[in-house]
């Protein structure tokens, strides 16, 4: 805006000072004169401004496309990405056209769709629950046959381990009551420890 406001400045009193100097050689009176230089020279502070502007963008575009330029000297990337600007905008407009067209036809597809959807979930919840009975069904005579196969290998480790518990029980009571008889007994843990 610097040039703007330098143009427009220097516009209107250049438009001031002719239109005053025009309407003194005139032999106009003092208050034409003052009134024609404040209109010239508003309107060519106007006209300043607007040529002031012009170039305050020009400027700063010219600024702008130096440092792309600069940038894409140092890096190639960046002179690539610079290069493809107006593409890639114009690629995103495309892009953009296309999505508002194909809105309504994927909406369209969407709602004919739903109860096709629906009507495939509701059979494959049925479809499922049947499968589970079914393989619920098949596995109970196997699982059966499991425990009928495992129950004699049970019963026998209870055969073998219930003398050794019985042992193991005996040897706790007897400790407890060597120990108790002479008061050392600090507790369970105690016991427990002098018997392993």
């Amino acid at each position: 805006m610097g040039k703007a406001f330098k143009f427009a400045v220097l516009g209107g009193l250049a438009g001031a000072g002719y239109a005053g100097y025009q309407a003194f050689q005139q032999d106009e009176t003092i208050e034409a004169v003052a009134k024609r230089a404040a209109v010239v020279g508003g309107e060519a502070a106007a006209a300043g401004l607007a040529v002031g502007f012009v170039l305050d963008r020009r400027h700063r575009r010219k600024a702008r496309l130096a440092a792309a330029l600069a940038a894409s000297k140092r890096s190639k990337f960046a002179g690539a990405a610079l290069a493809a600007k107006p593409v890639m905008e114009k690629a995103l407009e495309y892009a953009s056209h296309a999505a508002d067209t194909a809105k309504p036809k994927l909406e369209h597809a969407a709602a004919v769709a739903t109860p096709v959807v629906v009507q495939a979930a509701k059979s494959a919840a049925k479809s499922t629950k049947e499968a589970a009975t079914h393989a619920a069904d098949v596995a109970k005579p196997k699982l059966q046959q499991a425990a009928d196969a495992a129950k004699p290998r049970i019963e026998h480790a209870y055969d073998v381990a219930r003398p050794k518990v019985i042992d193991l029980r005996d040897k706790v009571a007897e400790k407890a009551a060597s120990m108790a008889a002479s008061d050392a007994i600090e507790g369970p843990r105690k016991v427990v420890l002098s018997i392993a």
